[in-house]
């Protein structure tokens, strides 16, 4: 996703862009958009009013009932007096109570993404940022995840669903938590092999649901791991439940 610094010239609505995504809506489908405000450091507005960030590879996350920006460069202030801050920090957006519940809910069970799309001064001087609510391109979808193309070609999001099935998808139900739950698993496991030196397709947790994947050719086995034989692992075998 491209990033482009704005100049010193304010557009139609007085606001001074600083930086915006470009790419944003053709990569993704952006249903709504919300203007936020975000918590700064004193070194960082003076960044920012030199036109200095990036917001390229950044994307915004729940957290603990709050949204963060996560990755945005906000280079450090050459003539900083005391310490400076940290580009790439985590920096908390200003939404209302209302914003923010729309913006999990979106996220954690509609498989949404949340999209920084530009970064600027309004009228009054005071830095806000457009973030947008959108969905990339659906690649494929399957019975426990939706997968969803990115900028990078090698490179998908994975989304776990909350869909459950038995008898060979004869019987279909929603289990509430389940996709957030399968998320946070699969990171444990493919982060501890990594970790011990198995390569694997995990990059990094997203959000609730979503994971950053690389794009690799799918090898078509089921393991089914369970304490009471039953369904259709019964009938398979010719076994009673």
């Amino acid at each position: 996703m491209s990033s482009k610094s704005g100049g010193s010239k304010k557009n139609i609505k007085g606001e001074k862009v600083i930086a915006d995504n470009r790419k944003a809506n053709y990569l993704f489908s952006i249903e709504e958009v919300f203007e936020a405000g975000i918590v700064l450091l004193g070194s960082e507005v003076k960044s920012l009013r030199l036109n200095k960030a990036n917001i390229a590879e950044s994307y915004a996350s729940e957290e603990e009932g709050e949204i963060f920006l996560i990755n945005s460069n906000i280079p450090a202030y050459k003539n900083a007096i005391f310490t400076n801050h940290k580009p790439k920090r985590k920096r908390k957006l200003l939404l209302n109570s209302r914003e923010i519940n729309k913006l999990k809910n979106a996220s954690q069970k509609k498989g949404m993404t949340i999209i920084p799309l530009k970064l600027f001064f309004n009228s009054k001087g005071i830095a806000k940022i457009s973030i947008g609510l959108g969905k990339g391109k659906k690649l494929h979808e399957g019975k426990a995840k939706i997968i969803y193309a990115t900028k990078d070609k090698n490179q998908v999001i994975q989304h776990f669903k909350d869909d459950a099935t038995a008898f060979n998808n004869q019987k279909k139900a929603t289990i509430e938590g389940k996709g957030i739950l399968n998320n946070r698993i699969s990171e444990h496991i493919l982060s501890n092999l990594s970790q011990i030196g198995i390569e694997n397709h995990f990059i990094k947790r997203l959000n609730m649901r979503e994971q950053l994947v690389n794009h690799v050719e799918i090898i078509p086995i089921e393991f089914i791991v369970r304490n009471i034989a039953t369904g259709s692992l019964t009938k398979r075998l010719g076994i009673e439940d």
